[in-house]
């Protein structure tokens, strides 16, 4: 059960890692503006989540991938926290609104849990 679920969580983190230079300007909005230079942190945080999306892939790199992404997904928190902390219920994209940030805070917890999941199966 937890090959499919390092697959999953691997095509995932590596299909949103590409997307971070498709589909820049989105996930530019979601960098702090407290960050420097968001286009380098959108860059390398592409690169590290198709990194990590490949150690995912090989059996004998899953429980540090595993370990990498719920580190890298806990980074990620910061984001929903901090446009919670801007609370914008006008804003214009879902996301960047009170409710769209706290689901996507859970939804990120949830995807936490998944890779610490993945790190612990020693099968």
């Amino acid at each position: 059960m937890s090959t499919v679920a390092a697959l999953l969580l691997g095509t995932y983190l590596a299909c949103t890692g590409i997307s971070h230079f498709a589909a820049t300007r989105y996930f530019r909005s979601l960098v702090p503006p407290w960050l420097p230079t968001p286009n380098a942190v959108v860059a390398v945080t592409g690169l590290a989540e198709v990194g990590i999306g490949v150690l995912l892939f090989l059996p004998g790199t899953r429980v540090v991938g595993g370990w990498l992404a719920a580190v890298m997904i806990s980074g990620f928190l910061v984001t929903w926290l901090d446009i919670l902390r801007r609370w914008n219920p006008a804003a214009e994209r879902i996301t960047h609104r009170p409710l769209g940030a706290a689901a996507a805070l859970i939804v990120n917890i949830g995807y936490v849990a998944w890779a610490v999941y993945v790190a612990c199966d020693i099968a």
